[in-house]
């Protein structure tokens, strides 16, 4: 139980001619600079808004400082900075004392 009703018996193509895919046009240097400055507004305030809020982000952060230091008590009162002292076992000196 089929519907359709031919109009015509021929195919809607000549069968004569061979078929030829359309080729996408090569894009010159030209064009492609045309679109690349046609685009660089737009490219440029996204890259400058982007750049705002990152530096208003780092503006309001809350500044975090640490730093670490050590104490080192000696009862005996000696100098732990002279190099001339030589410790048991033939080590160097601490240095550091010195160090900054």
């Amino acid at each position: 139980m089929n519907t359709l009703i031919p109009i015509a018996h021929e195919l809607p193509a000549n069968t004569g001619q061979a078929f030829r895919p359309i080729e996408p046009e090569k894009m010159h240097l030209r064009q492609l600079f045309g679109i690349l400055l046609q685009r660089a507004k737009l490219g440029l305030a996204v890259a400058g808004v982007v750049f705002v809020l990152v530096m208003a982000a780092f503006a309001l952060k809350t500044p975090t400082y640490s730093a670490m230091g050590s104490v080192v008590i000696d009862p005996s009162h000696e100098n732990l900075a002279q190099a001339n002292q030589q410790q048991q076992g033939g080590l160097p000196p601490d240095t550091s004392a010195v160090d900054t």
